[in-house]
């Protein structure tokens, strides 16, 4: 054979490497500044210039007056993930009431739901742990939930209704039955 394989094999990989190292090509095939014929090309000056020459028609302000009114940002309770987590890992049956207390505004402002549920999810095994017990009422009004529990509302009211409804009818065919 004229050339071995294993000639053929280094010369292929001279003449690939040799080739990626050409000064005509730049990174991933875009044409650089200087391999590019300026004769088809805009540099970014060209194109600045050619956007202040162009007229633009002024924004119409908007006063304070006719500003919808945006509700302020919950308080920030100023805790972090890691810091709910670092909290919950010192508990114990003396500081518990008052790191449920610090927890409260995070939990119904800050926290998603995922975090919310996991976090209430431990505080009620820590509350077993340590011997206390977790109020029923606690941070149930969590923004977090707020979708899920007017989804709910909506859902029971449409059973009642439902219930209602069907109590109307089976009692206006009882008096029509009572009436023959």
């Amino acid at each position: 054979p004229p050339f071995p394989t294993s000639t053929f094999f280094l010369v292929a990989c001279f003449v690939g490497v040799a080739s990626a190292f050409t000064a005509y090509l730049s990174p991933f095939g875009v044409r650089s500044s200087s391999t590019a014929d300026r004769s088809r090309s805009l540099s970014m000056a060209d194109a600045v210039a050619e956007e202040t020459a162009v007229e633009t028609e002024a924004e119409p302000t908007i006063s304070l007056d006719d500003a919808p009114d945006v509700p302020p940002p919950p308080p920030s309770s100023g805790l972090s993930q890691r810091a709910v987590h670092r909290m919950m890992k010192k508990v114990t049956a003396e500081n518990f009431d008052e790191t449920l207390a610090q927890l409260k505004p995070y939990l119904e402002n800050e926290a998603g739901i995922t975090i919310y549920t996991k976090t209430i999810k431990r505080l009620g095994k820590l509350a077993k742990e340590v011997g206390k017990e977790m109020p029923a009422d606690y941070a149930l009004d969590a923004a977090c939930t707020k979708k899920r529990r007017n989804k709910q509302h909506a859902f029971i009211q449409q059973k009642e209704a439902e219930r209602l409804e069907a109590e109307a009818a089976a009692k206006e065919e009882a008096e029509a039955k009572a009436a023959e």
